[in-house]
């Protein structure tokens, strides 16, 4: 596609795709919108080491010189059904803010959609914000579900200290800390019997051991081919350190959790459970991402908050560990995300179903998706 120039409110924009030199204004970009700044390392890892493709998957609007709007994706290997399908992520949405409300958002959607669209790629899917939302749903997305996480809030104060503008915050942060952990301790599914099962960890990410736990048990539906070039990109970020777990029984690995752990911009630690794997299974599974959980959870044990993925991780299994989520009181009044998964297919048309490999891309209950298959950093 070549490159189109449009008036928008007496300002012209060229609409492309990425180009070399573009690096820098992305950055920029980034740090006016997000009030935080990335370095090359990041931007590499993050667009010109993905496995998938052999190009940057973004499309750029251009003011004078200056890059003021972009539209990346991540690109997967995606297994459907038993079936592997080329798809998109969306990420980093932006529009300078000196320039929104001139429709650079939808331009450049629709121009990166029609470009993906002749180029095998079987459908685009993301779990944007209330704020993004209506113009993908203007794009043709369709709003499947309502996204969650599991959080285990583990040092309350690391937030309330910096809400709170009165005399004695200090005191009811603490206070707070107390009570969390409390709270953390109410009866829930009861811990899981671990007993018997060896947890094996690993510093880093044990791509060729997830891959291989991947493969024993496969998810029927929609989620990321978990294979070896996709652990070394999709989880070789410089923000965040890394560790795998490994459950055995009887000498036979039945589960494995990815975990990362980092220090944001306003000093709060987090420690997520990045990705876990097989994705579904029985009792022994289950019982072996416990004992899995019971050792990040020893390792995670001066973060602020651990999270867990919501539609991946077993509910029982996170309750049993004081995880609560996002969309269930208490987190819900204070920390309730808006996102919503959302696809659009580029293989069928707007109206109709959209089946892949026999299966449904509209029903929510046929993705199981971790961290790995979201917008993060």
């Amino acid at each position: 596609m070549s490159l189109t120039t449009e008036s928008r409110k007496g300002l012209d924009y060229t609409f492309r795709r990425f180009e070399p030199g573009d690096e820098r204004g992305f950055l920029d970009l980034f740090e006016t919108t997000w009030g935080e700044r990335r370095g090359e390392d990041w931007f590499r890892w993050r667009f010109e080491e993905n496995p998938y493709l052999d190009h940057v998957p973004m499309f750029v609007a251009d003011h004078d010189g200056d890059v003021v709007g972009v539209r990346p994706y991540f690109a997967f290997r995606m297994r459907v059904a038993g079936g592997t399908e080329l798809a998109l992520l969306t990420v980093d949405t932006m529009v300078h803010p000196d320039h929104r409300g001139r429709g650079l958002f939808t331009t450049m959607t629709e121009q990166s959609l029609e470009f993906y669209a002749d180029r095998d790629v079987s459908f685009v899917f993301n779990q944007p914000n209330g704020a993004s939302r209506p113009g993908f749903e203007s794009a043709g997305f369709r709003v499947l579900d309502e996204c969650r996480t599991f959080h285990r809030v583990q040092r309350p104060s690391a937030f309330l200290e910096r809400r709170l503008e009165i005399p004695g915050k200090e005191a009811i942060a603490r206070g707070a800390d107390r009570v969390g952990t409390a709270y953390r301790r109410l009866p829930g599914a009861g811990e899981w019997e671990t007993d018997g099962v060896d947890v094996e960890r690993h510093r880093g990410v044990a791509a060729t051991a997830l891959s291989q736990l991947a493969r024993r048990s496969a998810f029927p539906g929609i989620t990321a081919e978990r294979d070896v070039p996709f652990y070394e990109w999709r989880f070789a970020s410089p923000l965040w350190d890394r560790a795998t777990y490994v459950a055995n029984v009887d000498g036979e690995p039945v589960a494995g959790i990815l975990a990362r752990t980092r220090t944001t911009e306003e000093g709060v630690t987090v420690t997520q459970v990045a990705d876990l794997v097989p994705l579904s299974g029985g009792r022994t599974w289950k019982r072996g991402l416990a004992a899995c959980l019971e050792a990040v959870l020893t390792d995670a044990v001066t973060a602020d908050l651990v999270s867990a993925p919501g539609r991946a991780f077993p509910a029982d299994v996170a309750a049993a560990y004081g995880f609560r989520s996002d969309d269930k009181l208490p987190l819900s009044a204070v920390a309730k995300a808006d996102a919503v998964l959302c696809v659009k297919s580029l293989q069928h048309g707007d109206t109709g179903p959209w089946n892949v490999n026999g299966i449904s891309l509209c029903d929510p209950r046929n993705w199981a998706l971790t961290f790995a298959e979201q917008d993060t950093t």
